[in-house]
């Protein structure tokens, strides 16, 4: 792999990002517009359907699309980040659509707006914070992917820096793709960053919006074919997944390799699930004392510098990325286990410190001097007031941690190279030696591990 080869790697990803973005934006724009306006039969069905498609595993779905279209190389890698990164734009946008001020749209149509002109005069400016955060999310997760271009390329220009970082990672080459890969990571971070807590969502609420029920007149009938296409854009690969898991007997795998040594990974499946059930567990506690640390920190010091630096420092599991902090940590650490919950911690509690920062905004302080002046000591205050007010989001915390570290898979191909430590590494063992009946049978385990933990993520109040 020369420079050049490099270079090249670079601006591809850099193009597959882009088309990445700009195709999610152009499906989830009149998606979440249509979810504002309109309450239907089924809209709980399509909700549940974009969060799966929210926490599927990335090599489920390069499979689904490899097996679903037979399309390789950029087609195949833009069109699973498609799949994978425009229900996460919705999401983006809908939790915008909830701040937006409607009496803006409502006086423009008292003055004879069009609702194309409603939609780009009185709601589309509300959104552009939003619709900036959602592009620039979809296009770090595109540009940083991993486990998508490893199977779908079929080129050296298809692979993202993270993936020729991994095969480059003893070499010269690997520092210059570390470079190349800060300077896109860096600016766009710290933008993201901005638009998080400053921009996209402090847009003042004021009265909610009704919604009206679809009907089957003529005017819906546009509405009702693009919802059809969203069902099947999004159902088709899924179904085609589980008919061709069928096909490869994957029940008979997983019933006698459970407890049985599986002949490939060297260990029973029932193994593999307790070791990255373990890991996933003592990481995410480790993510959630990190991130509640930076939160607490964040909340309470003043000086404006020192702020900056926190914000750059959860930023760095970002700008350092999955690969590097396996390669980091292997060199400093040799004990694969090990290696692989500090590099999972490293990962995560950036994403526990977003939810910790936002609930820990809203804690009203004037109960701490309530307490105080009753004679309470800093221990009790803590207990009776602080925990019980965190206690929602530092369970959520907790669980979105623990489901990505079970998904996580750059790091830890770095560490344990052919050792089945986690279900995602088993996973690509069972792939890369043409045993599809055990990818499957590992990826609906933990696909179903993942969508029980986002169904008490969404319930737990």
């Amino acid at each position: 792999m020369t420079f050049q080869d490099l270079l090249l790697s670079w601006c591809c990803a850099i193009f597959q990002a882009g088309i990445s973005v700009v195709i999610s934006l152009i499906l989830a724009l009149p998606l979440t517009y249509f979810l504002s306006q309109y309450n239907f039969f089924g809209k709980n069905f399509l909700l549940s359907l974009l969060a799966f498609f929210c926490i599927m595993p990335t090599k489920l779905c390069a499979l689904a699309i490899k097996l679903f279209y037979g399309w390789h190389g950029f087609p195949g890698i833009i069109s699973a980040h498609v799949l994978l990164n425009f229900p996460f734009a919705c999401y983006l946008l809908d939790a915008a659509y909830q701040k937006i001020d409607w009496i803006v749209v409502w006086a423009a149509a008292d003055l004879g707006a069009s609702v194309k002109q409603q939609y780009k005069d009185a709601i589309l400016p509300q959104l552009k914070p939003a619709l900036l955060l959602a592009s620039l999310s979809v296009f770090l997760l595109c540009f940083s992917s991993f486990s998508i271009p490893r199977m779908l390329g079929t080129d050296i220009y298809h692979y993202t820096p993270d993936l020729f970082l991994l095969f480059n990672k003893d070499k010269t080459m690997g520092w210059f793709c570390f470079l190349l890969r800060l300077l896109v990571m860096v600016p766009l971070g710290f933008l993201y960053n901005y638009l998080l807590h400053q921009k996209a969502y402090l847009l003042p609420t004021h009265i909610p919006y009704k919604k009206e029920i679809l009907s089957f007149n003529f005017q819906k009938r546009l509405w009702l074919c693009y919802l059809i296409f969203i069902v099947l854009l999004l159902g088709g690969p899924l179904i085609f997944l589980l008919v061709n898991a069928l096909e490869y007997d994957t029940p008979s795998l997983l019933y006698n390799n459970f407890w049985a040594k599986d002949p490939l990974l060297k260990v029973s499946i029932n193994t593999v699930l307790q070791r990255s059930l373990l890991i996933a567990a003592i990481s995410s506690l480790g993510s959630l004392v990190v991130g509640s640390l930076f939160a607490s920190l964040q909340l309470f010091v003043s000086l404006r510098y020192a702020r900056l630096l926190m914000h750059t420092i959860i930023l760095l599991p970002l700008f350092i990325g999955n690969v590097a902090t396996g390669i980091l940590n292997s060199g400093l650490i040799q004990v694969p286990f090990i290696t692989i919950t500090i590099s999972h911690i490293m990962l995560n509690y950036s994403f526990v410190y977003r939810f910790i920062i936002i609930q820990l905004s809203a804690y009203p302080r004037q109960l701490i001097q309530l307490a105080q002046s009753s004679g309470a000591l800093p221990y009790q205050v803590f207990y009776t007031t602080l925990l019980p007010f965190m206690r929602t989001a530092l369970v959520k915390a907790w669980l979105i941690a623990f489901g990505l570290s079970l998904v996580e898979v750059g790091a830890s191909s770095v560490i344990a190279k052919n050792l089945p430590l986690t279900i995602s590494l088993a996973m690509r063992l069972y792939y890369e030696h043409g045993r599809l009946d055990g990818f499957f049978g590992l990826g609906f385990i933990l696909l179903f591990i993942v969508c029980i933990i986002s169904l008490v993520v969404d319930n737990y109040d």
